[in-house]
């Protein structure tokens, strides 16, 4: 069995390799400037980066090795012209039985395909589905959002800085207190918060997390 970090990536299906099953994944990625209710965090951190680790996580679970042919595309939403609907596929498969004896005996080299960055340390990104995110916005005036690998977290506020959000990640079940945190993290980066003040997590019943934080950014002169 690999994990989802070993899982490699091909263009088209190898000979000794068979297919398990197709594969597939989507989310809704909404940039307006908004305070969030009850979001799914696989929409607010709806990138082809989570639905590609998704689709990797799916592969070892199945005990496939390969993800062959991924492709990711996106159309827009009839709602708004700044909704957009993710879709990431792909086909699972693994060696064939040949295959796994020789590799038994140790007469193959190096496997096939293409190791794709996995983070390492952090939440499945399978999490996404089961966490959802709140946020109350401050009196600053919205800002551009980045990336949730762009958030720092802090005990307490930089000097220089503003509060943009009170941010709250979720769950009653499946998720772990490094993913709900990481929606802690994936909120305050939607309102263009680079830090997060103060986060705290609590267990949420009996199976589940809850975070909180404050989102904050720099301060900027004469627009806030």
């Amino acid at each position: 069995m690999v994990t989802a970090a070993e899982v490699r990536e091909v263009a088209a299906l190898p000979r000794a390799y068979e297919p398990l099953g197709q594969l597939s994944t989507e989310c809704r990625r909404d940039l307006r400037p908004r305070a969030l209710d009850d979001e799914l965090l696989s929409d607010v951190d709806c990138s082809e980066e989570r639905l590609s680790q998704v689709l990797r996580e799916q592969t070892a679970d199945v005990g496939g090795e390969l993800l062959v042919a991924r492709e990711c595309s996106a159309r827009a939403s009839s709602l708004a012209p700044e909704i957009q609907w993710l879709t990431c596929t792909g086909t699972v498969a693994r060696a064939e039985e040949a295959l796994r004896e020789r590799r038994r005996r140790g007469e193959t080299g190096t496997p096939m395909g293409r190791l794709e960055p996995y983070p390492a340390g952090q939440a499945r990104a399978a999490e996404g589905w089961a966490i959802r995110v709140d946020s109350r916005l401050s009196q600053v005036a919205p800002r551009a959002p980045l990336r949730s690998d762009q958030v720092r977290e802090y005990a307490l506020a930089p000097l220089g800085s503003v509060e943009l959000a009170d941010v709250l990640a979720r769950c009653v079940r499946g998720c772990t207190e490094r993913g709900a945190r990481s929606g802690v993290l994936a909120a305050a980066a939607r309102h263009g918060g680079s830090g997060v003040v103060g986060v705290r997590c609590i267990r949420h019943g009996q199976e589940g997390w809850l975070c909180t934080g404050t989102a904050t950014g720099e301060e900027v002169v004469g627009r806030d």
